[in-house]
C-alpha cells in the first residue's frame, strides 16, 4: 500500500507542473482514437510497472520500482498526441544520479514525430533527434535493412 501511495504523489509532483509546448501543431490532422478493449493496469518483471489512463483513453503515466522510483508522465494536445513526456527519476542510494527531464515532440503534417528536444537540470538541452520516414511511412534506419521480409 505504501508503494501505491508513494506512486500516487511521485505522479502528482510529476503533473503539477504543466507546461504548454510552445511549438506550434498542425491542426489539420484528425485526432488520433484511443485503443478499446482491457487496459494494462501493470506489468511485472525486473520492474514492476503501473500504467494509468488519460480521459482521452491513452496512458497517462508509468510509474516504475524495483529499488529506483521512476515515473513517466505524457502531456497530449488537441489531437491526442503526445506533446511532451516528463521523466522522473529517484536513485534509492545515489541521489546525484536523480534526474527530471522533459522532451517535447514535433509531428509532421502525417502525424508522425519528426523532431525531439530533451531537457534536464536548469533548463538545459540535453538531447535533440529528428527523424525521417521511408515513403510507406516506417521510420527511416540506414543501419537495418530488410529485404523479402515475410
Amino acid at each position: 500500500m505504501k508503494k501505491i501511495i508513494f506512486f500516487c504523489i511521485a505522479i502528482s509532483f510529476i503533473a503539477c507542473n504543466d507546461e504548454v509546448n510552445d511549438e506550434p501543431t498542425n491542426t489539420s490532422v484528425i485526432a488520433e482514437t484511443p485503443p478499446k478493449g482491457m487496459k494494462l493496469k501493470q506489468k511485472e518483471g525486473e520492474n514492476i510497472e503501473h500504467y494509468f489512463y488519460h480521459s482521452n483513453g491513452f496512458i497517462d503515466s508509468i510509474a516504475a520500482e524495483n529499488r529506483d522510483r521512476i515515473s513517466k508522465k505524457f502531456i497530449y494536445n488537441e489531437l491526442n498526441q503526445i506533446s511532451v513526456m516528463r521523466y522522473w527519476y529517484k536513485h534509492a542510494t545515489n541521489p546525484q544520479y536523480n534526474r527530471n527531464d522533459i522532451t517535447y515532440y514535433i509531428y509532421n503534417s502525417s502525424n508522425q514525430i519528426i523532431s525531439s528536444k530533451t531537457y534536464g537540470k536548469n533548463d538545459a538541452m540535453i538531447s535533440f533527434a529528428t527523424y525521417t520516414y521511408n515513403s510507406d511511412g516506417s521510420l527511416y534506419n540506414p543501419v537495418k535493412i530488410v529485404e523479402n521480409e515475410i
